[in-house]
């Protein structure tokens, strides 16, 4: 990763967690295959009641979205 950008933004009793990592070189077609290293964010995520997704996925940013009830 060239640059990595990181947002947190409390409203409301939820919390959201922004990652967004530029100059990446693979995309990602499918998360949640067993094994893949963004499927055990996701699994990880909802064992915590948060949700995961990755809005942005090109070869130059991807962009991963985690947000939690707190």
């Amino acid at each position: 990763a060239c640059l990595v950008d990181i947002e947190l933004e409390y409203l409301k009793k939820h919390l959201k967690l922004s990652v967004k990592i530029s100059g990446t070189s693979e995309i990602i077609l499918n998360y949640n295959q067993i094994g893949d290293s963004f499927s055990n964010f996701q699994k990880r995520t909802l064992r915590h009641n948060g949700a995961f997704n990755i809005p942005t996925n090109t070869a130059a940013e991807t962009c991963l979205q985690f947000s939690f009830e707190v």
